[in-house]
């Protein structure tokens, strides 16, 4: 025997579970492990395509050819519609919308988790000797050098604060056009 336990909402002639999906529930659907699951259809690319919403497994959006012929095939309008094609009742179990306030026997079991610190570890305090150096030539400081840019590259532009901004605008403009496309 099936159960739904959770809130329902009267559609399609009877009785589905309740979703905050923004896509409709177009019926319900006996999931893989046994508990009812509703039938939603994505917007856009994946119009094509149906997806399961359950209770306990979660999103389950396959899109394998067989798996989806087998969702329309089996998708019921309400949970009634189910009940009566198993020739079975399906239990409908309405939660409480009411806050049910807690006493100390219906309150659950909280157990307490104690983390523990690691253990200080000691610096090290060895030192590693350095390596021997060989000086085949006298070595250059930096006072002595002069650096020089290559003749080939370019100096680097001074950067430019209208420049910034008008990519940055640019940025903002693509992403908002991405973000709509979503």
């Amino acid at each position: 025997m099936n159960t739904y336990t959770g809130k329902t909402e009267p559609k399609n002639g009877g009785t589905v579970p309740l979703r905050d999906s923004k896509n409709p529930v177009l019926g319900v659907f006996v999931h893989h492990c046994g508990n009812i699951a509703t039938v939603h259809q994505p917007k856009g690319q994946k119009s094509h395509l149906r997806y399961l919403h359950c209770d306990t497994c979660g999103c389950d959006q396959a899109s394998g050819a067989e798996y989806q012929q087998r969702i329309r095939e089996n998708t019921f309008a309400n949970l009634e519609e189910l009940a009566a094609f198993e020739k079975q009742e399906i239990t409908v179990i309405e939660t409480p919308k009411t806050v049910i306030e807690e006493t100390p026997e219906t309150a659950p079991a909280v157990t307490e988790t104690v983390i523990e610190p690691l253990p200080e570890i000691a610096p090290i305090t060895e030192q590693t000797p350095e390596p021997e150096k060989t000086v085949s030539e006298p070595s250059k400081t930096v006072e002595n050098t002069v650096f020089q840019p290559k003749p080939d590259v370019p100096a680097p532009k001074p950067s430019n604060s209208k420049t910034i901004a008008l990519f940055a605008g640019f940025g903002a403009l693509f992403g908002g056009l991405l973000a709509l496309v979503r």
